[in-house]
């Protein structure tokens, strides 16, 4: 049976007849050639090579006041802490009807109240899929 079912009801959330991911050529060279950035691919590498330094200049330099706050948020912030919210009024790394910091957001700290905070970047960068995946901070950012 194809599809995924998902909750008690078991009904198909989606399906997929075929699944067609591109030619080998175009996945070996990422997606790069595709995204027009100025300066073009080789300057697009740069910027990858230089990580997250490149990315928050960017957003600073080009970034909306949104933009420049949410990077702000991930890279200084700790996870439930801000008061803004998002689609559907939703705060952000919050359940969206208690607005509690997910569980999954936090982190043990003895120094916290209740012995866990909401997680910082820091903390993001020591999950086990990131080491297990060697990301750097750009591609955990």
């Amino acid at each position: 049976e194809s599809g995924c079912s998902g909750g008690e009801d078991k009904k198909v959330k989606f399906d997929a007849d075929e699944l067609i991911l591109g030619l080998p050529p175009d996945a070996g060279r990422g997606i790069a050639p595709f995204v027009n950035y100025k300066g073009g691919e080789e300057y697009l590498m740069t910027q990858v090579g230089r990580g997250l330094e490149a990315v928050k200049e960017e957003v600073e330099e080009f970034g909306t006041a949104k933009e420049k706050e949410c990077c702000d948020y991930v890279l200084n912030g700790e996870a439930g802490a801000s008061e803004e919210r998002f689609q559907n009024n939703w705060l952000r790394d919050c359940h969206p009807e208690t607005d509690q910091v997910l569980p999954e957001r936090q982190v043990v700290d003895a120094a916290a109240p209740g012995g866990k905070r909401g997680m910082r970047f820091a903390d993001f960068r020591t999950l086990a899929i990131v080491v297990f995946c060697e990301l750097s901070e750009a591609e955990v950012f």
